[in-house]
């Protein structure tokens, strides 16, 4: 058994499959913690959140990376998964710790939709950049 799970930890995709049930996610070395920021950068870009987000992982404080560094890599994307799901609900804090941003992102995204543009567009209110961010935050909903 030593071995299987040692063979997991090494990178071996199998072996995670039998050891822990799951493939880890690129980047990520361990199932357990503590997890490099690039780990925790693409499971959070995994979920759809942004590095613009307030609580991407580049942006997390000694407290909060230590506090992810006590979970595993499920738990993670579970966590991550929760603030984009609560942000795409309409959660204004969430959606400024998943994207950046101060509207809402599913009303911006139906306003988009309601004019006839795809989520593929490279405007998409998913993919604004900060200079965008900022632009649309001046912006009154008409």
């Amino acid at each position: 058994m030593e071995a299987v799970k040692s063979a997991a930890d090494n990178g071996n995709d199998d072996h995670q499959l039998n050891c822990y049930g799951t493939v880890f996610p690129e980047n990520c070395d361990t199932y357990y913690g503590p997890h490099s920021v690039e780990c925790l950068t693409t499971i959070w870009e995994s979920k759809g959140c942004l590095s613009e987000g307030t609580k991407a992982p580049v942006k997390l404080d000694k407290n909060e990376k230590d506090a992810l560094d006590l979970l595993n890599v499920d738990q993670i994307s579970s966590n991550f998964q929760s603030i984009q799901m609560e942000a795409d609900g309409g959660d204004k804090d969430k959606g400024l710790e998943c994207y950046g941003i101060g509207l809402y992102v599913e009303c911006l995204t139906t306003i988009w939709e309601w004019k006839g543009c795809l989520g593929e567009g490279t405007k998409a209110p998913i993919k604004l950049v900060d200079a965008d961010k900022e632009a649309v935050d001046l912006l009154t909903v008409e």
